[in-house]
């Protein structure tokens, strides 16, 4: 119906505009609900509270039931926060070394099972990891300039989520053309002094009213430049990625194991494509501590501290560059609830 429709009917910019444009097909106006190729009823990541699993084997050592001057004492230092480096390099199963290249982690002071989270006092660790691909001839001029930087905002490139795309044609359908990228050049944005090339994207499928999902369906997977380059394609399973010699290259494990939705790349594989292509690569890293109060008070936040960071890769393993506390939100003792007992 949509095809004889489009035969004889001109389509519209949305938003009121009266511009026609070309009707390329039923990805065009978002009427495809159900993805043949994702066999999904859900994804098994829990983003409120990271599980630990082979991806992501450490977590945030949080305090519990602090007073007010430790809360303080706790929040100004990186103490309890893990190493970046062992969250990027990790082991999977039978021993195979693997790098996480996108992830975003939370752990909370754990309170009673009767207790509901958000009506205590708590403190938690919230932590975002974003890898860039970049000219190997570019990296100590992009190591410089980011050793000075906070990337508190969000204001660098980073993985996009995509909609109305099956994962199967991703990324060479017409369908996934908006869900392309390439290189981000340098300009108010990005403020970055060389290109980059973000390597992670999310798959996402919205619960619809036709009973095909149990929930939202998300993964992370590798952006099209990345994919071609790697000369990777989708493997059939979820969120995996071969090579034509079969070889999984990337996979977002949490498909189906409990932990928190990642990108991953087989080292062996990453570091080829790396080294065939004279590319580098560079993680950002952007945490905070969080000093919580219950949603029935005022103002949530008691107190904050952000920290930046900055790693790549070289011979002998994931390097940190640098890890700064950027910035400490005074906090007042007496806005801090002594719940220790003393």
């Amino acid at each position: 119906m949509l095809a004889r429709l489009a035969d004889h009917c001109s389509v519209y910019d949305p938003w009121g505009s009266q511009q026609t444009r070309l009707y390329d097909g039923p990805w065009d106006i978002s009427v495809r609900d159900i993805d043949p190729s994702m066999l999904l009823a859900r994804t098994a990541d829990n983003r409120s509270q990271t599980a630990t699993s082979w991806w992501a084997p450490a977590r945030a050592n949080v305090p519990e039931s602090l007073s007010g001057e430790a809360k303080e004492a706790w929040l100004q230092t990186l103490k309890g926060v893990p190493e970046a480096a062992t969250l990027i390099d990790v082991t999977g199963p039978n021993g195979v070394r693997w790098l996480v290249l996108d992830g975003i982690y939370g752990w909370d002071e754990s309170v009673p099972p009767e207790v509901e989270p958000f009506h205590v006092d708590r403190c938690g660790v919230r932590y975002s990891l974003t890898s860039y691909v970049l000219h190997h001839s570019d990296l100590n001029a992009f190591l410089r300039w980011a050793k000075e930087q906070r990337w508190f905002g969000r204001w660098m490139p980073e993985s996009h989520n995509f909609y109305g795309v099956f994962i199967g044609e991703y990324p060479w359908h017409p369908a996934a053309s908006a869900a392309r990228r390439s290189w981000e050049r340098n300009d108010s944005d990005t403020r970055s002094p060389v290109p980059l090339l973000v390597t992670a994207a999310t798959y996402t499928d919205e619960r619809g009213s036709d009973g095909s999902l149990e929930d939202t369906v998300w993964g992370a997977v590798p952006t099209s430049r990345v994919l071609e380059e790697m000369g990777a394609v989708w493997s059939g399973n979820e969120f995996g990625y071969t090579r034509n010699d079969g070889e999984v290259v990337t996979c977002d494990p949490s498909a189906r194991q409990t932990g928190p939705s990642c990108l991953v790349a087989k080292y062996s594989a990453l570091k080829r494509y790396l080294d065939e292509r004279l590319y580098a690569i560079v993680w950002t890293v952007l945490g905070e501590k969080l000093a919580m109060g219950p949603l029935t008070n005022g103002s949530r936040r008691y107190g904050r501290m952000d920290f930046s960071g900055v790693l790549t890769l070289e011979p002998g393993g994931v390097r940190e560059v640098v890890m700064r506390l950027n910035y400490q939100l005074p906090v007042r003792r007496e806005s801090l609830p002594d719940h220790s007992g003393s």
